[in-house]
């Protein structure tokens, strides 16, 4: 966030210092955790406006990855599995129709052309996700 400030240079508060913004008594108070508050005169801020400057950050990585899901035309695929972890693919009526297992990348793919139309759950580690193949 920028603020223009009357016969002073603008001012630029970085958002991933949390700041929390306050009006007070005709001013505005800017607190961040790191406890460095600013207190301006609301009569000396011109305007202020939140900009597009990038922060720097190129890429989130999480050390507790969940398995994200895909349906393409004709297969389901896992990723962000442990090597080894297997995905199981079951009718309506209970019974596995087809099973993929994750490779060293974490990902696991079923091929799901040979299927039927119809009602499936797809099982992979503690969750579970429907799909209808048409």
């Amino acid at each position: 966030m920028t603020l223009n400030i009357e016969d002073a240079p603008s001012h630029t508060v970085i958002l991933s210092e949390m700041p929390k913004i306050t009006f007070v008594d005709n001013q505005m108070i800017i607190s961040t955790v790191s406890g460095n508050d600013v207190i301006y005169s609301l009569d000396k801020v011109e305007s202020y406006y939140f900009s597009a400057m990038q922060s720097g950050i190129e890429d989130i990585v999480s050390e507790d990855k969940l398995p994200a899901f895909m349906i393409e035309t004709d297969a389901v695929s896992v990723k962000n599995l442990m090597p080894g972890n297997r995905i199981v693919v079951y009718g309506v009526q209970g019974i596995a129709v087809a099973v993929g297992v994750a490779g060293n990348d974490g990902v696991a793919t079923v091929d799901t052309s040979a299927l039927a139309a119809g009602v499936y759950i797809v099982n992979y580690g503690t969750r579970s996700t429907k799909i209808v193949k048409r």
